[in-house]
């Protein structure tokens, strides 16, 4: 975009806009119009983020060179550049010793180190890296802690308490025929085993009789107990039931008898209803929020659902606790979700039929009751990511939502771009579309003409726009058409888009900075 020199009262900006066919959800601010991947000499995935207090992005995932996995650490500036005060160009990689290994999720200390959660071939290990980049001498031994374990061990997500002592969960004997278990152990802050933990730091627990547990989440609760959950499989092939369970602990490792029958709780959405859990958030009154499906025959669809503090499906939420986000016409479904500071969730998803037919990803935000947010993500709520947005490259499903302290949702995925990039983790951010205008003054008296408009759009903007200001063009369905960057500008600013290659029909146009926002309708002819 170029700037020419102001004349009278006006200052004009020439821009273009694409061809309808083109629009994305995608934020053109970030990194290269909306997405940045790592680009290393073998393949790259991602599995687990966090957003830092200064907005920056750090993800962990696993590097594959020669059949040899590595523990990896990206981190990006709020912008999606890498950061090059972190690691070796901003990324920080640790050999984990073999051919199964794999990095399942993160934890982030109050000081900034992280801890990583991994396996090689026949153990659990818990690395720890600074907070620049580089592994930390002073866990473990030599900055990895190993729990001894065995080709049916499986870990699963790692969970750190207030005081530093950091707790693992994951299945262990999944390869045996009488069934699997869940396992949760404890470490100390320096890495060390905590003997004082369950049974010589460690629980191994049946979830009823004959079943296959597969835990998918652990959390340290507000009042320092520790909550597993996760489903139990149970039955033949093609009569399988899949009810969830929740474990609860007591610091020291014990079943906590006032949580369900002994501790446990085991139950279902309905007769052949089963909600498949994924992950969990947990909420400052005790309870917690689920992602994961819905399973019903041989069908998944993707769900969100909220529990009280005793563990039922809190009635407040959605309909009976449970929110389901269905894409039509696809069988199979999952969804990855992040809270916003005002208790909203964000969320993004995958759905498909067999093979990958019909594949598409979806965004879209939950108000903190679950009602859909339909200025977010259109009449059905979920904003179908376009695959020409990522110059349709093979992608491998969302597998980590994030939300920046400025509620724009960052999402996870990894990306096949062919060639000899592969298969790479890939950092995407999405616009924030029409929610949150209310919060900030109405900029009134913006100038659109004419109206209809054929071919050029004339935008005067009355009053001075800060450095962040931007404008939008949107559907009726709330899709992003076209956006970018315009600030800073004086009063009287004037900004003129070539609108010939938008089929006609009825626009919205956002413009914006920190203090003022608004929302018009205007119609191409």
């Amino acid at each position: 975009m170029s700037r020419l020199p102001s004349f009278a009262s006006a200052f004009l900006l020439l821009t273009a806009l694409p061809a309808i066919g083109q629009w994305s959800a995608l934020d053109p601010t970030f990194g290269q119009n909306g997405y940045v991947h790592l680009n290393t000499s073998g393949q790259s995935h991602g599995s687990s983020g966090v957003v830092l207090p200064d907005d920056r992005v750090v993800v962990a995932g696993s590097l594959i060179i020669n059949n040899d996995f590595w523990a990896a650490v990206a981190r990006f500036l709020p912008d999606g550049s890498p950061d090059p005060t972190f690691g070796a160009g901003g990324v920080d990689s640790v050999d984990v010793g073999g051919t199964m290994g794999y990095v399942v999720d993160m934890a982030r200390q109050p000081d900034g180190r992280l801890l990583l959660l991994s396996s090689s071939s026949t153990f659990y290990l818990v690395l720890r890296i600074l907070p620049d980049g580089g592994i930390d001498q002073s866990f473990g031994s030599n900055g990895v802690s190993v729990f001894p374990g065995g080709m049916g061990y499986v870990p699963v997500a790692v969970a750190l308490q207030a005081d530093g002592k950091v707790l693992v969960t994951g299945r262990y004997n999944s390869n045996s025929t009488s069934g699997s278990r869940t396992l949760l152990y404890r470490l100390n802050a320096d890495g060390s085993l905590d003997t004082g933990f369950g049974i010589n730091g460690s629980v191994q627990q049946d979830i009823g009789t004959l079943g296959r547990e597969y835990p998918a989440d652990v959390l340290v609760l507000p009042d320092g107990d520790l909550l597993m959950a996760g489903n139990v499989a149970y039955g033949t092939f093609g009569a399988t039931q899949f009810p969830y369970f929740f474990a609860r602990y007591t610091p020291d490792g014990t079943l906590d008898n006032t949580f369900g029958t002994g501790g446990l709780l085991l139950d279902s959405l309905g007769t052949d209803l089963y909600l498949i859990m994924t992950e969990l958030i947990g909420q400052t009154n005790g309870g917690w929020v689920a992602a994961g499906g819905v399973a019903e025959g041989d069908s998944t669809r993707c769900a969100v659902a909220r529990f009280l503090p005793n563990g039922m499906l809190d009635p407040a939420f959605a309909s009976d606790g449970v929110r389901t986000l269905v894409q039509p016409g696809r069988q199979f479904q999952g969804v990855s979700i992040a809270q916003r500071s005002d208790g909203s969730i964000l969320f993004g998803g995958w759905a498909e039929n067999v093979m990958g037919v019909d594949y598409v990803e979806f965004v879209g935000h939950l108000e903190a009751n679950g009602t859909i947010d339909t200025a977010y993500g259109g009449p059905t709520g979920m904003q179908v990511l376009d695959p020409a947005a990522f110059d349709n490259h093979l992608r491998y499903g969302i597998t980590g939502v994030l939300a920046q302290s400025t509620d724009k949702l960052v999402g996870i995925s990894d990306i096949e771009y062919g060639g000899t990039t592969g298969r790479q983790l890939t950092v995407f951010r999405v616009e924030q579309l029409a929610t949150g205008v209310q919060e900030r003054e109405t900029l009134a008296g913006l100038e659109v003409w004419p109206v209809p408009v054929h071919d050029v759009l004339f935008v005067r903007c009355p009053s001075a726009l800060g450095p962040d200001a931007r404008l939008q063009v949107l559907d009726v369905q709330g899709r992003l058409v076209h956006g970018e960057r315009i600030g800073p500008m004086p009063t009287g600013g004037t900004v003129q888009l070539n609108v010939d290659d938008l089929a006609p029909g009825t626009y919205l146009l956002r413009v914006e900075d920190a203090r003022q926002a608004v929302l018009l309708q205007w119609v191409k002819e």
